[in-house]
């Protein structure tokens, strides 16, 4: 996947046309360079979108060339309901072969701090920051960036 200016233009149009409420993405600081340039493009997006949307990223539960890093989660969600189902789903996933042996051991370490059986833990971004007009795609980012409440 090679990043440029025209890709992460096609991906904001494409994201602001659905006009979500939320978006779940990969955490950016893992090994797999897919996943951060997913990471990179689904941040990218939700400031051109004026961070109209709630934005969370998700961790990958197995080790090797996809462990996250540093993850250090702000919300949970009890997933014992439906258990069973992501113990299947690896197998829509044509690039995975061998299943994801951790999965279920990542569930149980997440119910564990949460306090239930079965849980998936995320990172919630929040901030009381807001996107000027100026930066708001299509438009290019220029110097300025976020802007606080005490700027204004």
């Amino acid at each position: 996947m090679q990043l440029s200016t025209e890709f992460y233009d096609k991906f904001n149009s494409l994201l602001m046309a659905e006009k979500p409420d939320v978006v779940f993405c990969m955490w950016p600081l893992e090994f797999h360079p897919d996943h951060r340039a997913t990471a990179s493009i689904s941040f990218n997006a939700w400031l051109q979108c004026g961070l109209k949307f709630e934005y969370f990223f998700c961790e990958t539960a197995s080790g090797g060339e996809m462990q996250t890093q540093q993850f250090v989660p702000n919300r949970y969600i009890d997933i014992e309901s439906v258990m069973e189902v992501k113990r299947g789903s690896p197998e829509a996933n044509r690039f995975i072969k061998k299943g994801v042996p951790d999965a279920e051991l990542w569930a149980r370490f997440r119910g564990m701090q949460y306090g239930c059986r079965f849980a998936e833990a995320f990172v919630q971004i929040q901030t009381v920051a807001t996107m000027p007009p100026e930066n708001l795609a299509p438009r290019r980012w220029y110097y300025g960036g976020l802007r606080m409440h005490a700027d204004y």
